[in-house]
């Protein structure tokens, strides 16, 4: 009996712990994504994708604007960072982007052929979340307000 007790109290702790670690990455993943779109205000918005969806790679390479500039993928990347906003503030972030880390940037086609609102990041993760990271850091010291 005192076995069985020592084995229950053991896994309510083991669980305990497990339930505080994933409520902490959980914190950190919000924060995370709350610190990437410290830009709102400007109008550009940052999502971070981990490991994309067959469904979320079809929409996505339906969509992507063909360029020589872009290499073909041999296999999908790890993750893909979405980046939405105005002209300029996308060509900025674009060139922040790849100039960070190792990292392609591709223009996504919106509703209107006319206007890019909209660019992915493709790369591993941690060179994705350099870019974003860094974009969010620097695209509001370029910004000139009169």
């Amino acid at each position: 009996i005192q076995l069985s007790f020592g084995v229950t109290r053991k896994r309510a702790f083991i669980l305990a712990i497990l339930q505080n670690m994933l409520q902490y990455y959980q914190f950190i993943q919000g924060k995370f994504m709350t610190d990437f779109n410290s830009n709102r205000s400007i109008g550009v918005t940052l999502r971070l994708i981990k490991r994309p969806s067959k469904g979320f790679w079809a929409i996505l390479e339906g969509r992507r604007v063909d360029s020589p500039h872009f290499e073909k993928l041999k296999q999908p990347a790890d993750a893909v960072g979405l980046i939405q906003g105005p002209v300029g503030a996308i060509l900025a972030a674009s060139d922040i982007a790849e100039k960070a880390a190792a990292v392609q940037v591709a223009e996504i086609r919106g509703v209107c052929p006319t206007h890019m609102t909209l660019i992915a990041v493709y790369g591993d993760t941690s060179a994705v979340e350099s870019a974003l990271q860094a974009v969010n850091e620097q695209l509001g010291s370029t910004l000139f307000l009169l």
